[in-house]
């Protein structure tokens, strides 16, 4: 049964009408918390050919069972989902639970995320929080 949490990954349907066929590996940086019971997940996607992109997290080929390329965080796509709605896709077959992410992978992407200029406001205040949620209290 797919738990998700802080580590583990999920293959997500991207590119055009959300096609089928091209997925995109995304990694849960967050357990469930809050009221929502929400999680920040990031996508990790090839590096193209020619063009710009966000190079705060570069991820090698291997880092992960899945990457077969070089490739990087697209902070710019972080989004947030509730853990249900994330359940419920992986059960429908819409997401496919992959390999969890290295302790050491979910870390880099995370330091990536916090000093991303590519990075929406609210995915570094959600990592923000999430990570003050979890400080033992003084």
């Amino acid at each position: 049964m797919f738990t998700p949490g802080r580590r583990t990954t999920v293959l997500v349907p991207s590119g055009p009408a959300n096609d089928h066929k091209r997925k995109h590996l995304f990694v849960l940086l967050t357990d469930t918390y809050g009221p929502a019971k929400q999680i920040l997940m990031a996508p990790v996607c090839s590096v193209p050919a020619t063009g710009t992109y966000d190079n705060s997290c570069l991820v090698a080929s291997g880092d992960h069972p899945f990457l077969q390329h070089a490739s990087y965080v697209a902070y710019d796509k972080c989004r947030v989902e509730q853990a249900v709605a994330l359940e419920n896709l992986v059960k429908s077959g819409y997401m496919i639970e992959k390999e969890p992410a290295s302790e050491d992978l979910v870390a880099s992407i995370s330091a990536g995320l916090k000093k991303s200029k590519f990075a929406r406001p609210f995915a570094k205040e959600l990592l923000k929080e999430f990570e003050n949620s979890q400080k033992p209290p003084k």
